[in-house]
């Protein structure tokens, strides 16, 4: 499927958001945790297609996601962790269910 072609190498660009902490710093905005997360300095189109995946992933079934993640690795889960703690966080229950991803301590 072609918009698969295209989230797959978006998803890879983000490896381990989720960990990222900022201590006292103020946190981080959503392009620079993306420049972070790639190691480059994006333009605004760039920043725009990652957050228009996002919102694509948002939209999809249940079922289809469950799909795309079963075939990505951990660094292109790191994407997916993203997506669903900050773009779609009422999807994270799910998203926790299916990947066993962002597990609090002590849950």
């Amino acid at each position: 499927m072609g918009l698969v072609k295209f989230l797959v190498p978006a998803l890879a660009l983000i490896i381990g958001f989720s960990g990222c902490s900022g201590g006292d710093r103020d946190p981080l905005t959503v392009t620079e945790a993306l420049e972070a997360a790639t190691g480059d300095d994006l333009n605004a189109t760039e920043v725009n297609a990652l957050l228009e995946s996002a919102e694509v992933l948002c939209g999809l079934s249940d079922s289809v996601l469950e799909d795309v993640w079963a075939g990505l690795d951990d660094d292109q889960l790191g994407f997916q962790d993203f997506v669903f703690s900050n773009q779609c966080p009422e999807r994270l229950d799910s998203y926790r269910a299916a990947t066993g991803r962002l597990v609090e301590e002590g849950n």
